[in-house]
C-alpha cells in the first residue's frame, strides 16, 4: 500500500518457515499446562493488593516450556497453527 511517501508491506511466512526460525533462535514454546499449585508466602499477602481483580483481567494459563524443535512438534502444545506463534515472535523471526 502506498500512502504518499510511506509504504506498507505485508510479509507472510508459512508455518514450516516459522518452525525453522523458531528452532534456529531457540524460542521457548509451551509443552503442557502447568498443573503445580502455587505456594503462598508472607510476601504474597503484601503483593496481592497490587494485582488487578480477575474479574477485570483474566489470568492467562501458565505452561511448562522448552526450546522449540521442529522434529518434536507433536510434543508441543499446539491448539491452532495460526495462533501458535505470537505476533511478537513472528516479527522477531
Amino acid at each position: 500500500v502506498k500512502d504518499e511517501k510511506l509504504y506498507y508491506v505485508k510479509v507472510h511466512m508459512p508455518f514450516e518457515v516459522l518452525c525453522t526460525y523458531a528452532e534456529v533462535l531457540h524460542i521457548k514454546m509451551p509443552i503442557q499446562p502447568n498443573d503445580l499449585a502455587t505456594q503462598s508466602s508472607a510476601y504474597s499477602c503484601f503483593t496481592r493488593h497490587f494485582y488487578p481483580s480477575e474479574d477485570v483481567i483474566t489470568k492467562e494459563p501458565d505452561f511448562f516450556t522448552a526450546p522449540f524443535r521442529k522434529d518434536q512438534l507433536n510434543c508441543f502444545y499446539v491448539k491452532d497453527k495460526e495462533k501458535f506463534f505470537t505476533p511478537a515472535m513472528r516479527s522477531r523471526m
